[in-house]
């Protein structure tokens, strides 16, 4: 079998490198989309109910929850991704106690993946 090596192709090595950075810009700004669409979707569903009333989630007590949530697109190393959750002391509750009943992230996740995936394999080509 016969290998060719990417280094010794002139030109390749740029290429390859070019080709990658375009795709991770794109791959930064779909994340960045997502995260914007969570932060909309989940006012609609929880935030705009208003204090104490039930939106798609929980009841709005204080607000505090649904006014900590948070959706960023972050960038380590070699990882692209977002990041979703809220900031009070009980959200880990809110997620996990109760079986689930108040769950918003995994809601808001399997609402969002198939969207994400759909992009990322257009972006890459993929058929599937």
């Amino acid at each position: 079998m016969y290998k060719i090596k990417i280094k010794n192709v002139p030109g390749a090595q740029d290429w390859t490198r070019k080709q990658f950075i375009a795709k991770e810009t794109e791959v930064y700004v779909i994340f960045r989309k997502y995260a914007v669409l969570a932060m909309t979707y989940f006012a609609q569903l929880q935030l705009n109910a208003g204090k104490g009333v039930k939106g798609a989630f929980w009841t709005n007590r204080t607000l505090r929850a649904a006014e900590s949530f948070y959706a960023v697109q972050f960038t380590t190393g070699r990882y692209i991704g977002m990041d979703m959750g809220h900031n009070m002391t009980y959200s880990p509750s809110l997620e996990y106690d109760h079986g689930g009943e108040f769950a918003a992230l995994p809601t808001m996740m399997n609402e969002l993946t198939p969207l994400i995936m759909k992009e990322l394999k257009a972006l890459y080509g993929d058929k599937s």
